[in-house]
């Protein structure tokens, strides 16, 4: 899972409809879904279940999002870093 697959399951979480995350993310909601399947393929299980026509996270997606976040964040804390050290050049 790389971080735009990452970012695509915090939208899904967020918004729990796989339609308006699909439009949040300038993404085609065929594409978005292609992309769930290709995650929970990947880590052999499924991250939502419907209820009531929302997507809801699975214990596993918790994890996942949980840990997504987490990580999302310190990609946003390296790239300020680094910009941090090339503006003290």
């Amino acid at each position: 899972m790389d971080l735009r697959e990452m970012r695509y399951i915090l939208e899904l979480a967020k918004t729990k409809h796989m339609t308006a995350a699909a439009n949040n993310l300038y993404i085609s909601q065929p594409a978005l879904y292609k992309s769930l399947k290709k995650i929970e393929h990947e880590l052999d299980t499924s991250l939502f279940y419907k209820k009531d026509g929302e997507l809801l996270p699975t214990d596993t997606g918790r994890i996942v999002i949980e840990k997504s976040q987490e990580i999302l964040k310190m990609a946003v804390q390296m790239e300020d870093a680094i910009t941090a050290a090339k503006n003290l050049k």
